[in-house]
Order: C-alpha cells, then sequence, then structure tokens
C-alpha cells in the first residue's frame, strides 16, 4: 500500500470465511487448499477435497498423501480457499 492512499476493498462480494487457521499444537498458522484432479482427458477436474498446511511447498505432499499417489492422476491442482470467489450457490428451500 503506498502512503497517503487508502486501499480500496471490493465488496461486491461477500467476505469468505478465514482460510488461516490456528493450529492446536503452538499455535501455527495453516493454510486451507482446495484440491481438483483429474484421471485422464477428457474427464473435467473434480473436486477432491481440501488439505491444511503450514507452508505452500507442502501442499503437493499432504495432496498426494490423502487422494493417492500420482501415478493415479493425469492432474492434480491446489487453489488457496481465499482466492474461491463464489460466483452464485445453490439456493436453500426454506422449512416451514
Amino acid at each position: 500500500m503506498r502512503r497517503g492512499r487508502e486501499e480500496k476493498r471490493n465488496t461486491a462480494f461477500p467476505r469468505l470465511t478465514s482460510h488461516r487457521l490456528l493450529a492446536s499444537s503452538g499455535g501455527t498458522i495453516s493454510t486451507t487448499y482446495d484440491i481438483f484432479a483429474r484421471k485422464a482427458h477428457p474427464e473435467p477436474l473434480t473436486y477432491m477435497g481440501s488439505v491444511q498446511v503450514e507452508k505452500p511447498e507442502e501442499v503437493a505432499q499432504a495432496s498426494l498423501e490423502k487422494f493417492g499417489p500420482e501415478s493415479a492422476w493425469l492432474e492434480m491442482i491446489a487453489v488457496p480457499k481465499q482466492q474461491v470467489i463464489v460466483v452464485f450457490a445453490e439456493k436453500q428451500e426454506k422449512s416451514a
């Protein structure tokens, strides 16, 4: 941020819940990544789940440990949960 200039925040989208969590041991900070993968083309990338790591360089190892070895996948990507923008969400029906 430059001195004398106020940082503008995009308020068009609601704030996402925090992606940084305090780990129970020692209060270290971890980041949540959503993991998407495919086994073949033209198969689409599919949401597999998420992993939490303290350092970005730990994402690959944590993902492979949780979702299977590299040889099982054609492609696997990780997206920091904080970077995901929900364009629209499924509407929940109200119960009477």
